[in-house]
């Protein structure tokens, strides 16, 4: 026979689970190309601003070197025009020329200013197309699992790894109901 008194009772169950991060963000590039770099690895702990992965830049920067050509192409047409408009505009005040050229002359100076205009947002677009190479962890967190590989093609539907807020965490375990009783 035993002798009944009030004692602590404790139960161990040993069950599989996962901890999850109560916040977790799936990291993309926002633009398509072929991953050239993962600067991290599965439980690393990274910064806000920390370069993650980054996307082979060649074809960005042969865009951007195309559009700031295009731009100085755009800009030396605009001053010719420019130069030309001066011209006709002090010919048509002696009288050498009529109206119709001075407007004329005008006209081609507003769409070579217009251009050059157009091309320098062009310039901006590959600029900002060239930045979107680096993947920046947007918080501080911990990597998860990792979606990806160097060489290979990811678009901006495909995530290449997982971003965890480790301040608050949750455990999923699964428990069968016999076990609960």
């Amino acid at each position: 026979t035993f002798k009944v008194k009030a004692t602590d009772f404790k139960d161990i169950l040993p069950v599989m689970g996962t901890v999850k991060g109560q916040k977790e963000i799936g990291l993309k590039f926002e633009i398509n190309g072929v991953v050239s770099a993962m600067n991290f690895r599965e439980g690393d702990k990274v910064k806000k601003g920390q370069v993650v992965a980054r996307l082979d830049p060649k074809d960005a920067l042969l865009r951007l070197e195309y559009a700031k050509k295009k731009l100085a192409s755009a800009e030396s047409n605009y001053d010719m025009n420019k130069k030309r408009l001066q011209i006709i505009d002090g010919l048509y005040k002696t009288g050498a020329v009529i109206q119709l050229k001075l407007e004329e002359a005008q006209l081609e100076a507003e769409k070579a200013r217009l251009e050059m205009e157009t091309i320098k947002q062009e310039v901006e677009i590959a600029q900002r197309e060239l930045e979107k190479t680096s993947l920046l962890a947007p918080q501080d967190g911990v990597i998860g699992a990792k979606d990806a590989e160097v060489g290979e093609f990811v678009t901006p539907q495909e995530k290449i790894a997982s971003l965890v807020d480790i301040e608050k965490v949750f455990v999923e375990v699964g428990i069968i109901e016999k076990d609960i009783e």
